[in-house]
């Protein structure tokens, strides 16, 4: 071949002696062969290595996009935290945000059976209760378990009061020998204390001093019984069993029990 001639032919790739760029550059379009994003590779395959690690690198960043996302949810959903010294308005964000109702009215205290509510003392738990910025839940489940307290604290003094009553009954029996005795001194308390009505009442007509008596609790309480007997004994009431009108078994006869006199809880 003559000199200046040539095959045309090439694989495109070279070390750009003389030009000062890569020899791969010449299969770039036009406007690309100059961008310096292509001019530091040197190969082609330098430029594909690169090429796998940026798309790498956009996988992590895709992820790490997704998880900021993903908390940027919850953080829009998240509890405010208060600063030392909060304003108004960030309290009530804080409170709002824990559940607590706009008004302390909202709250609702479900009662169980029996249960009974004292109005005032609802509106100052309910006002208590928006103080301190509790939930409605909170609020309900506090109300459930103060019924079931105070319940059973009744229960309890109920229980106690009936034992109570019962020692005394024991005691009280004891001091009679027998039940003939123990009906006669009974039948004696019985015309004592309707002879003491009767005087009380004398100028007191709208005074029941036998409902009170037993409205207060202590009718049949054995300590007041033994009471009036030493009363009945002082006004000179015969208290022995042959006085006592009793019928088969030295039983006292139901004619014999005033529709007044405070009932003995046998």
């Amino acid at each position: 071949m003559a000199e200046g001639e040539g095959t045309g032919e090439g694989t495109g790739q070279g070390t750009g002696a003389g030009t000062g760029q890569p020899a791969w550059l010449a299969q770039l379009p036009t406007d690309l062969k100059g961008n310096e994003i292509f001019t530091k590779y040197q190969t082609i395959g330098d430029l594909g290595k690169s090429h796998i690690e940026v798309l790498g690198k956009i996988k992590e960043l895709d992820g790490v996009t997704a998880k900021v996302g993903e908390l940027e949810g919850k953080l829009s959903n998240s509890i405010p935290k208060l600063p030392q010294k909060p304003t108004k308005e960030q309290t009530e964000a804080f409170y709002a945000a824990l559940g607590r109702p706009a008004k302390a009215e909202e709250y609702e205290f479900p009662k169980g059976e029996n249960v009974v509510h004292d109005e005032k003392m609802v509106k100052w738990a309910k006002d208590l209760f928006f103080n301190v910025g509790l939930s409605k839940g909170q609020a309900a489940l506090i109300s459930q378990n103060w019924d079931a307290f105070v319940q059973g604290m009744v229960q309890a003094e109920e229980e106690a009061f009936n034992q109570e009553i019962e020692a005394k009954n024991k005691a009280f029996r004891s001091l009679f020998k027998s039940d003939e005795e123990h009906n006669a001194a009974l039948e004696g308390v019985s015309r004592y204390w309707k002879k003491v009505v009767a005087t009380f009442t004398q100028d007191e007509e709208d005074l029941d001093i036998s409902k009170y008596i037993l409205k207060q609790g202590i009718g049949k309480d054995p300590t007041f019984l033994r009471f009036l007997i030493l009363q009945a004994k002082l006004a000179g009431e015969d208290l022995s069993p042959q006085s006592s009108k009793t019928g088969a078994g030295g039983a006292v006869k139901a004619a014999m029990v005033y529709d007044r006199t405070p009932q003995h809880q046998k």
